[in-house]
């Protein structure tokens, strides 16, 4: 279980802000929530935090041209030393190497959610005091200090780093070495190139997570964008400051066994540690401690890394006595018009011009429980969440949404619980959770085909196959009322290479014996120019038989007349009637009975080299063609934090993945797939965003 606390202020509630402070208004409630599941603990052992650093996270406003408002989120332990007046921030440029520092200082305005700089965050019961107010209290107290500064960019680069430095990390922490000798440093970067506008991410809760020992617990490290940018979060060695503006350095592991490693065991947790793709750690600590995490951001837009942010977090793992059921929030269930992905259905994908609907539900069934749910859905543009009932021990709202085209991307929406019965225990529990609801372009192409047979319609679509993948849904233009099988909005796009091919199959499924034969075609708009050119995007067409599927063939896509790298329509007719028609020759018009599934897929150029441009890496791979095992070499005129390596079949099966950590300028890898069939390989290479595919052979 989780265990913290929580400041929360509805909307109402928060003042105005003004000028600078628009940008910390426009985050307030995202801010302020601190995700957790309380314990009663022994209090006591909170005297061993010696140190005042307990988090800090760097982030940017975008004002104008090239000028940029930092802001620098400090975390004090109210136990240890004073919090500074200023601190320094550096920034530099890899492109023409200039460097500079200007001292940030404490905002003078309020910070959210509407109070003081410097507040306390957490939010006690009646007649209780933390460290922060009451000398020699058993209840440790942080406070929140955030400090800013404009800065002008002199020129535009796509790599400017950000960094701030302070002493005193926690001389206590378990899981890094030396700890007491070792600043704590966290950086932002910035692409001012091709992302002047871009206003970085930000953490959606607070970072000092109080965790029991041998209990499983979570910490939310979700991240809202502005700009409903695509983030990739990715956990990393906390880091270290030698020297005035030189950039950070990673602080290595303690020694420990189980070892301390970025995959599993960052703290100790006996190797049951994830970070899940929407930034939720889950884990089971398995003895006391008090570790540092660090977590980076990278935001990318048209798949290209624009920035990124990190934050370094404090975890106190104590020794936890009499559990207390804190809310629990559950969702999102009824679903509609979207479908959940993610471990905890934390990613909801929908579509443009598609009614979503779900319900969220917040409970504790513990004795005198008064749970209140609070949403937070502003990022969804004209959402509601109707809520008829609030302040009973269980709660259940449903939030409605119709997206429109300004919608695509990523919307962060929060939901938190809050129990203030504060029946035997000095604070105010409180869960939250965060979803993000993902909106994809519509489905639907330009010309109208659908099945408008009604009762006469009992044709459908079962399964249709194509490069190793089943799929059971389809595009919005479904309206086939005696189908057997529903369908909601098919989200994820197909990836295909050029000068491929794949298996292709279609299953049919009848209500009734009215129908069976079944002419089946598959459109795609190879040139993306909005239409089914007849006949080279009629990329294949069969027969089917009742009871049957489709023949398995094959299905080339060719290197020409073909639109890389850009989602394009794919639509699929399944049609009862076997004669010439218009639906099943050209992709549009009406037809009686079958069914028309639409779908998004994107072309990518099938390689057998990589060039290298600018700062772009270059990716070898000797020998090729190869008995299976080969090596991966890759050199790059920048340092690049992350290379993804997956290696895909011909038809598209993923047979093998692997994710490198910092692998700088240089780097090689041997891959052994000597127990793989022979035949031609994909490998797609991935260094921070920029992807590759090329092709290597096993004889």
């Amino acid at each position: 279980m989780f265990m913290g606390w929580i400041t929360f202020h509805s909307k109402d509630i928060i003042v105005a802000l003004c000028n600078t402070q628009a940008f910390l208004m426009r985050y307030s409630l995202r801010c302020c929530v601190f995700i957790f599941t309380f314990f009663v603990v022994n209090f006591s052992s909170s005297k061993v935090y010696a140190s005042h650093a307990a988090g800090a996270e760097l982030v940017y406003q975008w004002l104008h041209d090239s000028t940029y408002q930092l802001f620098y989120k400090f975390y004090r332990d109210c136990s240890g030393i004073q919090e500074a007046s200023t601190v320094t921030l550096c920034y530099n440029n890899s492109c023409t190497s200039y460097s500079n520092s200007v001292s940030m200082t404490k905002v003078t305005v309020l910070i959210p959610p509407g109070v003081a700089n410097g507040s306390e965050i957490l939010e006690l019961c009646p007649g209780y005091q933390s460290t922060c107010t009451q000398l020699g209290s058993t209840i440790p107290g942080y406070r929140e200090w955030w400090y800013t500064v404009t800065v002008t960019l002199p020129s535009q680069c796509n790599n400017w780093t950000f960094g701030v430095y302070q002493g005193s990390r926690n001389s206590a922490t378990t899981n890094l070495a030396d700890p007491g000798s070792q600043d704590i440093y966290t950086e932002a970067t910035l692409d001012n190139l091709d992302a002047q506008g871009d206003t970085s991410p930000i953490f959606s809760v607070k970072p000092i997570p109080f965790v029991c020992d041998n209990i499983p617990g979570n910490f939310n490290c979700s991240a809202y964008d502005i700009n409903n940018d695509s983030m990739i979060y990715t956990l990393i060695q906390p880091m270290t400051n030698t020297s005035t503006c030189t950039g950070g350095s990673p602080i290595p592991w303690a020694a420990a066994s189980p070892a301390f490693n970025l995959t599993d065991n960052p703290f100790q947790t006996n190797n049951t540690f994830s970070l899940s793709g929407s930034g939720m750690m889950t884990f089971t600590p398995n003895q006391t401690q008090i570790a540092a995490l660090a977590i980076r951001v990278d935001e990318y837009r048209n798949s290209v890394k624009i920035g990124s942010v990190m934050r370094d977090i404090q975890v106190i793992v104590m020794s936890c006595s009499i559990p207390v059921q804190t809310p629990i929030i559950n969702g999102p269930s009824n679903l509609l018009g979207a479908i959940a992905s993610g471990p905890f259905s934390d990613t909801i994908i929908g579509s443009t011009g598609i009614s979503i609907y779900f319900d969220i539900t917040a409970y504790n069934m513990a004795p005198n429980a008064i749970v209140y749910l609070y949403p937070d859905v502003s990022s969804a543009n004209n959402a509601s969440f109707n809520l008829p009932n609030n302040g009973t021990n269980s709660d259940t709202g449903t939030f409605i949404w119709i997206p429109t085209i300004s919608d695509i991307g990523d919307h962060l929406i929060t939901f938190l619980a809050i129990d203030s019965a504060c029946s035997s225990y000095p604070l105010i529990l409180s869960t939250s959770v965060t979803k993000t609801i993902r909106i994809l372009p519509s489905f639907d192409t330009t010309c109208f085909s659908r099945a408008v047979g009604n009762t006469l319609d009992s044709s459908d679509i079962g399964i249709f196959y194509i490069a190793g993948h089943a799929y059971d849904m389809g595009g919005s233009q479904l309206n086939n009322p005696a189908a057997i099988l529903s369908r909601a909005p098919q989200t994820d796009t197909l990836a295909l290479y050029t000068d491929s091919s794949y298996i292709v199959s279609v299953s049919e499924t009848i209500n009734t014996p009215n129908d069976a034969d079944a002419k089946v075609t598959l459109f795609i708009d190879y040139n993306n120019n909005l239409q089914y050119d007849i006949p080279n995007e009629r990329a294949w067409l069969t027969y089917i038989h009742t009871g049957q599927d489709t023949p398995r063939v094959i299905l080339r896509v060719p290197s020409y007349y073909v639109t890389p790298n850009i989602p394009v329509h794919m639509r699929l007719i399944l049609n009862n009637d076997l004669s010439p028609s218009a639906a099943s020759d050209s992709a549009c018009g009406p037809y009686v009975s079958g069914e028309t599934e639409d779908f998004i897929v994107i072309f990518r150029n099938a390689v057998t080299s990589v060039k290298s441009v600018n700062n772009t890496a270059n990716i070898s791979f000797w020998p090729n063609p190869s008995t299976g095992k080969f090596t991966i070499k890759m050199s790059s005129g920048r340092d690049v934090s992350q290379l993804n390596l997956t290696v895909m079949s011909i038809t598209g099966q993923k047979i093998y993945t692997q994710t490198y950590q910092d692998v700088n300028r240089q780097f090689s890898v041997t891959i052994d797939l000597s127990t793989m069939p022979k035949g031609l390989y994909f490998v797609e290479t991935d260094t921070d965003g920029e992807k590759r595919v090329s092709k290597i052979a096993i004889q």
